[in-house]
Protein backbone atom coordinates (compact mmCIF):
# COMPACT_ATOMS: atom_id res chain seq x y z
CA UNK A 1 0.00 0.00 0.00
CA UNK A 2 1.39 3.37 -0.99
CA UNK A 3 1.16 6.12 1.61
CA UNK A 4 2.21 9.76 1.43
CA UNK A 5 3.30 12.48 3.78
CA UNK A 6 1.71 15.82 3.01
CA UNK A 7 2.99 19.10 4.43
CA UNK A 8 0.37 21.60 5.57
CA UNK A 9 1.60 25.10 4.82
CA UNK A 10 0.07 28.49 5.61
CA UNK A 11 -2.13 30.33 3.14
CA UNK A 12 0.22 33.31 3.47
CA UNK A 13 2.45 31.48 0.97
CA UNK A 14 -0.02 32.31 -1.83
CA UNK A 15 -1.71 35.56 -2.78
CA UNK A 16 -5.36 36.18 -2.07
CA UNK A 17 -5.93 36.20 -5.86
CA UNK A 18 -4.37 32.74 -6.27
CA UNK A 19 -6.37 31.41 -3.34
CA UNK A 20 -9.57 32.78 -4.91
CA UNK A 21 -8.67 31.20 -8.25
CA UNK A 22 -7.98 27.79 -6.67
CA UNK A 23 -11.15 28.02 -4.55
CA UNK A 24 -13.31 29.03 -7.51
CA UNK A 25 -11.81 26.82 -10.21
CA UNK A 26 -10.54 23.77 -8.30
CA UNK A 27 -9.44 21.19 -10.89
CA UNK A 28 -10.52 23.47 -13.73
CA UNK A 29 -7.38 25.60 -13.23
CA UNK A 30 -4.78 25.02 -15.97
CA UNK A 31 -1.78 24.20 -13.73
CA UNK A 32 -2.52 21.41 -11.27
CA UNK A 33 -5.03 19.14 -9.60
CA UNK A 34 -6.66 21.12 -6.81
CA UNK A 35 -9.20 20.12 -4.18
CA UNK A 36 -10.46 23.21 -2.36
CA UNK A 37 -12.24 23.21 1.00
CA UNK A 38 -13.40 26.02 3.31
CA UNK A 39 -10.05 26.78 4.93
CA UNK A 40 -7.64 25.88 2.14
CA UNK A 41 -6.81 23.65 -0.79
CA UNK A 42 -4.97 20.41 -1.52
CA UNK A 43 -2.71 20.74 -4.57
CA UNK A 44 -0.82 18.15 -6.56
CA UNK A 45 2.86 18.95 -7.05
CA UNK A 46 3.52 18.96 -10.77
CA UNK A 47 6.87 17.65 -12.02
CA UNK A 48 7.31 20.80 -14.11
CA UNK A 49 5.97 24.33 -13.76
CA UNK A 50 2.98 25.16 -15.94
CA UNK A 51 2.97 28.01 -18.40
CA UNK A 52 1.39 31.10 -16.89
CA UNK A 53 1.01 29.65 -13.40
CA UNK A 54 1.26 32.09 -10.48
CA UNK A 55 4.84 32.54 -9.29
CA UNK A 56 4.00 31.41 -5.77
CA UNK A 57 2.78 28.03 -7.05
CA UNK A 58 6.12 27.62 -8.80
CA UNK A 59 7.89 28.39 -5.52
CA UNK A 60 5.72 25.91 -3.62
CA UNK A 61 6.15 23.20 -6.27
CA UNK A 62 9.95 23.66 -6.32
CA UNK A 63 10.11 23.49 -2.51
CA UNK A 64 7.86 20.41 -2.42
CA UNK A 65 9.86 18.62 -5.13
CA UNK A 66 13.11 19.27 -3.22
CA UNK A 67 11.54 17.61 -0.18
CA UNK A 68 9.97 14.69 -2.06
CA UNK A 69 6.30 15.69 -1.63
CA UNK A 70 3.65 14.82 -4.21
CA UNK A 71 0.86 16.82 -2.57
CA UNK A 72 0.74 19.98 -0.46
CA UNK A 73 -2.11 21.23 1.68
CA UNK A 74 -2.36 25.02 1.85
CA UNK A 75 -4.41 25.82 4.95
CA UNK A 76 -5.28 28.86 7.04
CA UNK A 77 -3.86 27.06 10.10
CA UNK A 78 -0.82 25.65 8.27
CA UNK A 79 2.83 26.23 9.06
CA UNK A 80 4.91 29.13 7.79
CA UNK A 81 7.82 27.63 5.84
CA UNK A 82 11.26 29.23 5.94
CA UNK A 83 12.43 30.03 2.44
CA UNK A 84 8.99 30.41 0.85
CA UNK A 85 7.77 33.95 0.08
CA UNK A 86 5.04 35.44 2.27
CA UNK A 87 2.11 37.46 0.92
CA UNK A 88 0.04 40.01 2.83
CA UNK A 89 -3.69 39.34 2.68
CA UNK A 90 -4.72 42.69 4.21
Amino acid sequence: MKTITMPVIATCHITRATDRLLQDEGDRNPWTIAAPYDEGVFIYVQSEDGEGQPAELGDIFAWARRHGHEWVCIDAAGDVVDGLPLYDWD
